[in-house]
């Protein structure tokens, strides 16, 4: 962990993750639902993550999507809820 990353910094805004990466809904949506994932490795570009972390990665985009879609669909203030939280523990701003 880096002090001075923001993403290291993220607290309990965390929607799922697994070994390499993790996902939060973005603090700044482009549209609802916009989530970030972030992996656990710092590199410059994305171009510098080893093949295993790009898959675990992926992986963790497909399935934030699936918990995401599943949720919206059955539950509509899910993301009201979601942001809510968000904007009262919003992460530290470099």
């Amino acid at each position: 962990m880096a002090a001075d990353c923001i993403f290291c910094r993220n607290g309990d805004n965390t929607l799922q993750k697994n070994e390499a990466a993790y996902a939060v809904l973005s603090w700044s949506p482009a549209t609802p639902g916009h989530f970030l994932a972030v992996p656990f490795d710092h590199a410059e570009s994305f171009a510098q993550l080893s093949g295993r972390n790009l898959s675990f990665l992926f992986s963790l985009i497909e399935s934030t999507y699936d918990v995401l879609f599943e949720r919206l669909k059955s539950e509509d203030d899910f993301l009201a809820k979601c942001y809510e939280d968000l904007f009262e523990n919003p992460p530290l701003h470099h």
